[in-house]
């Protein structure tokens, strides 16, 4: 606490040698004044020990400025992720679609070669049963044609 005291006082006692090198410098006319000093010559003591306001403005501006610019980015970045998030559930579920689609096709694709698989198994037995059925033509064709030359034979002798 004293130290703040102190620099209070000390802050005080620079205002007013300030002060007195003013009014000292604006008394002497034929001493160049350096233009820096020009300025802080004519500008009241409290004006000099007070921070710039304007700049304090232009800092506070800034800042929200910045932050209004973190904040957007942040906004900007979260939309982005949140789009490719959707793009991610969108092409996991096109994904799984296929993976569906190919499922069904293959099942398709089963049933087809079953189909076709049974439908070569009934040609085959069907063939197999017209060979068996001609083969058994020829067999009773063939014993009538037996029978046939047997009657011939006994008539045979007689006719000649």
């Amino acid at each position: 606490m004293s130290d703040l005291m102190g620099t209070a006082f000390e802050g005080s006692i620079l205002g007013i040698n300030m002060q007195q090198e003013d009014e000292i410098l604006l008394q002497s006319d034929d001493v160049e004044v350096d233009p820096a000093k020009k300025r802080l010559i004519n500008t009241p003591v409290k004006r000099i020990m007070t921070a710039n306001r304007k700049r304090t403005k232009v800092i506070k501006s800034a800042r929200k400025n910045a932050n209004d610019y973190l904040k957007e980015k942040s906004d900007r970045e979260q939309k982005i992720k949140l789009k490719q998030i959707d793009l991610e559930d969108m092409r996991l579920k096109i994904q799984e679609r296929k993976l569906v689609f190919e499922e069904k096709r293959v099942e398709v694709e089963l049933l087809e070669r079953r189909d076709k698989s049974d439908l070569e198994k009934a040609r085959i037995n069907l063939e197999v049963t017209e060979k068996q059925n001609l083969h058994e033509l020829i067999k009773s064709q063939q014993t009538i044609i037996n029978h046939l030359v047997l009657r011939l034979r006994k008539y045979e002798p007689e006719m000649s």
